[in-house]
């Protein structure tokens, strides 16, 4: 099937079933309605793909700053390793990688404890 790819027009002729739209088919649709639903609204595509736009990133807001907060306590730690590391001194380091892994499990216990 060539012909356009709409699936309101498709129906009249019966060959819905000729777009695929992969393995998150569901999703697709969904995004899909809410494309349609704003384009109803407000009479044009741009902002409808904004507004989508803009509601899925708010959607998906909560796990990024998740991902953004570990980043950086996995960089403050990886910070003290190198310090540790750099020290000229004679040092336990084993104890002390020791201890810091111990901190970092315990503000992940913490940051779990209040998300």
């Amino acid at each position: 099937y060539a012909g356009p790819s709409n699936q309101d027009i498709m129906k009249e002729y019966g060959v819905q079933s000729a777009v695929s739209y992969g393995k998150f088919g569901a999703i697709s649709k969904l995004l899909l309605a809410g494309l349609k639903m704003f384009h109803r609204i407000f009479k044009n595509w741009g902002v409808a793909i904004l507004l989508l736009s803009i509601c899925v990133n708010l959607a998906l807001f909560p796990l990024s700053r998740k991902s953004y907060q570990s980043m950086k306590k996995v960089q403050e730690c990886s910070e003290c390793k190198e310090c540790i590391e750099r020290c000229p001194y004679d040092l336990d380091i084993p104890r002390l990688l020791k201890e810091n892994m111990a901190n970092v499990d315990e503000l992940k216990e913490q940051s779990l404890l209040l998300s």
